[in-house]
């Protein structure tokens, strides 16, 4: 096998293709593996909380004492998770090269569980998309203006960071059909 000093350009490219494809594919299993227990997790809370045959006391009390629940957790412990997701997923995507913390995609999950599975009137589809993306981080590429203030950066170009971007959102908007 020749030294990678000698391969040439187009071989490079070829690489970093099947590389980019990998990478694809285990996000986009990794997103749909999350997606689906996200469902399985509510459908789980919502028989925790209120069983096989709910009480007219249970069906008022539950959404109101996992209100107040989530509204702590939200306001002390999760104060990034708010909001349905995709709206966050995309700001994410424009305004912090991909970004999101795996705290969030915790939070989202955690969140969307105990708050769904309560009875609350949120979607699935939102959190599933935070989460896939949220799930993606670890395994994407880091380019190398990520971190960078400069945008003279020479090795900054902003293509790079919108094709490792474009790659999370789209694998785990995927994901979710």
């Amino acid at each position: 096998m020749k030294p990678l000093r000698t391969l040439p350009l187009q071989q490079l490219r070829l690489r970093e293709n099947q590389l980019f494809l990998a990478l694809t594919l285990v996000v986009g299993i990794l997103a749909g593996l999350s997606a689906v227990m996200f469902a399985i997790a509510i459908d789980w809370a919502s028989r925790l909380f209120f069983g096989m045959d709910p009480t007219a006391g249970r069906l008022f009390l539950v959404p109101v004492v996992i209100s107040v629940i989530a509204g702590v957790l939200l306001a002390k412990v999760f104060p990034d998770v708010r909001g349905s997701g995709i709206p966050q997923t995309k700001a994410a995507f424009h305004l912090r090269q991909g970004e999101i913390p795996a705290r969030v995609a915790v939070g989202k999950f955690l969140m969307g569980v105990l708050c769904i599975g309560g009875g609350h009137s949120v979607g699935r589809e939102g959190p599933s998309v935070q989460i896939g993306a949220g799930d993606a981080m670890p395994y994407m590429p880091r380019s190398p203006c990520r971190r960078t203030t400069s945008s003279r950066d020479s090795r900054c170009s902003r293509p790079s960071i919108r094709a490792v971007s474009e790659i999370r959102a789209k694998c785990s908007i995927v994901s979710i059909r």
